[in-house]
């Protein structure tokens, strides 16, 4: 009895000590996953860094709109009656997140000035500290993403692909450096995908989604869709997958009700966002304007060709997703052509509502096409390798020998090396463009640091980018001219879009300190006439003739002139 009892407790000790091994093993096994899946977005945010480095101050290039979301999401920090001034995107799920951040960081600078003068005195720090905020935000949906793949699919390599998504363009990289609507684009873009797995993997018996997830994209395409209108696209994918018209209208319903909720703050200028949507559709120029003809057709057709050409990486799987399908019903009929009914794999159905996503998302894009219009493809480019999965899950299905895991290794591979070419060229674009502004912005600071001096909107100075947020400045734009009014020197810009001077004070006492001066100085980008601004101000000064003196033009078609006013 002893011997037995003593047997048994050897047993009992083997099972406890198995049960801590196999615990030991499975927690080593979950850890390793997350330090695999932990790399890319870790990656994501050091990407992030070097090319804000690269970058420089949002001032130097990238002032609109990442100055348009710092003042209305300080409109918003005001947390009383403080309007939002800036609907167009609408982009308000960013004003608001933006609005948190500056709260907390503001909080924790311990200054003895209130968040409206600190964002005035130092607002590159704070633009910096809202994208770095925005990229932790895409990091950890990067993240989640790759831990919700792996969950459905079991497969760290497919996990990984997905979790590339971000990198695959120059557009993205771009607009994830940008305080701008393409960051939660990005991030809607990630949570859309999940949701595709979700309804590739969670069961494939069932073909029709349900109520649980009909909900979850409802809130994803509201939040996209108050983002920046051209998640349009992305929404027309659960309407394709979704095969009931009830459930397409609940869907429709809580996306329009999670799209209100998304836009609240802005609410009360719906009437100029409702004029700018209809003029976005009528007028086939840019931003709403030009002829009121919907579409110019020979343009129309050069921009798609243009649109595809350039990013000739998301080409190239828009058209295999199509070759994908023609081999698919092709083969499927040849192999089953004495079956009567047809019912397509669920790959099958997921591919055809992401090429009808992409070829609207083409469509809008080249209706309005200019040479910054890549950026509105970002939900479709972002989507594009999950088409690509899906293509190579429907090849698979014809193929008995398969070997998965070799392709998605040899995808990923050819991927990281597109996406290091990707990278490195916009790194050293970016470069280019800090090196070209800082010239300019030098050569000012060197001779001209006393001087009376008119900024272009489009040219690299500080000032003129505090300036243009007067247009976007809501409730808060008399409050804001004063302030500005009291730190700017010349409180005069020139806008070569409207073909206009800007004035921050009053145009009399501007006009007048104009006159005082010798000679003033005139810096101007590439989009601005020299001689539209020389009319402007024989107009303003009531001159008989201006002199202008070009004295230097950087690569990138920025100048700067001395002006001399005779009366």
């Amino acid at each position: 009895m002893i011997i037995l009892r003593y047997f048994d407790s050897i047993n009992i000790f083997c099972f406890i000590f198995n049960l801590k091994n196999l615990f030991k093993m499975q927690f080593s096994k979950k850890y390793k996953i997350y330090i695999i899946l932990s790399i890319l977005p870790v990656l994501l945010i050091l990407s992030g860094s070097i090319l804000k480095n690269s970058l420089g101050e949002y001032y130097l290039n990238l002032y609109d709109p990442a100055y348009v979301y710092l003042i209305n999401s300080l409109n918003l920090a005001q947390m009383s009656g403080y309007g939002v001034g800036h609907i167009d995107h609408p982009g308000t799920p960013v004003q608001v997140t933006g609005s948190v951040i500056l709260i907390i960081y503001h909080f924790l600078s311990h200054t003895s000035l209130d968040i409206v003068d600190d964002v005035f005195n130092r607002p590159e720090q704070y633009l910096f500290i809202l994208n770095k905020g925005f990229i932790l935000i895409v990091a950890a949906a990067l993240f989640t993403l790759g831990l919700l793949v792996f969950k459905f699919a079991g497969n760290i390599l497919i996990s990984i692909l997905f979790q590339l998504s971000p990198f695959i363009s120059n557009v993205i990289l771009y607009g994830m450096v940008d305080v701008s609507p393409d960051n939660f684009l990005i991030l809607s873009s990630l949570l859309f995908s999940a949701m595709l797995i979700i309804y590739l993997y969670k069961d494939r018996e069932v073909s029709e989604l349900s109520f649980k997830i009909i909900l979850l994209i409802s809130i994803i395409s509201g939040f996209g869709l108050a983002t920046k209108l051209n998640f349009i696209p992305v929404l027309f994918i659960p309407l394709i997958l979704i095969s009931k018209i009830r459930l397409k209208l609940t869907y429709v319903f809580f996306t329009l009700i999670f799209f209100f909720i998304f836009v609240f703050p802005a609410i009360e200028n719906y009437q100029y966002f409702v004029g700018w949507i209809k003029n976005l559709f009528i007028h086939n120029g840019i931003y709403g304007t030009g002829a009121d003809n919907i579409v110019n057709f020979p343009q129309f057709f050069r921009n798609i060709v243009k649109i595809i050409t350039i990013n000739y990486f998301f080409g190239i799987i828009y058209f295999f997703s199509i070759s994908t399908l023609i081999y698919y019903y092709l083969k499927w009929n040849k192999t089953n052509s004495s079956v009567n009914t047809f019912k397509p794999l669920i790959e099958v159905r997921v591919l055809t509502a992401l090429l009808i996503s992409f070829t609207i998302q083409i469509i809008i894009v080249a209706k309005h096409y200019h040479p910054y219009s890549q950026k509105y493809m970002i939900p479709s480019l972002m989507l594009s390798l999950t088409a690509l999965f899906v293509c190579i899950r429907i090849h698979f299905y014809f193929f008995k020998n398969r070997r998965e895991n070799l392709i998605y290794l040899i995808m990923i591979i050819l991927l990281l090396i597109w996406n290091a070419t990707q990278f490195y060229s916009l790194n050293q674009y970016l470069r280019f463009q800090k090196l070209e502004s800082t010239v300019i912005e030098d050569y000012i600071k060197d001779n001209y640091s006393q001087n009376f001096i008119i900024s272009d909107l489009e040219s690299s100075d500080y000032e003129k980018s505090m300036a243009f947020n007067i247009f976007y400045s809501g409730s808060q734009t008399d409050k804001y001219m004063n302030l500005l009014s009291e730190k700017f020197t010349s409180n005069i810009f020139y806008s070569g879009w409207a073909d206009q001077f800007i004035y921050i004070s009053d145009t009399v006492k501007i006009r007048n300190n104009i006159l005082k001066e010798e000679k003033i100085i005139i810096q101007l980008s590439k989009f601005a006439s020299i001689d539209k601004v020389r009319a402007k101000l024989i107009e303003l000064c009531k001159a008989d003739n201006i002199f202008i003196d070009k004295k230097i033009e950087n690569n990138n078609g920025e100048s700067v002139y001395e002006a001399y006013i005779f009366k």
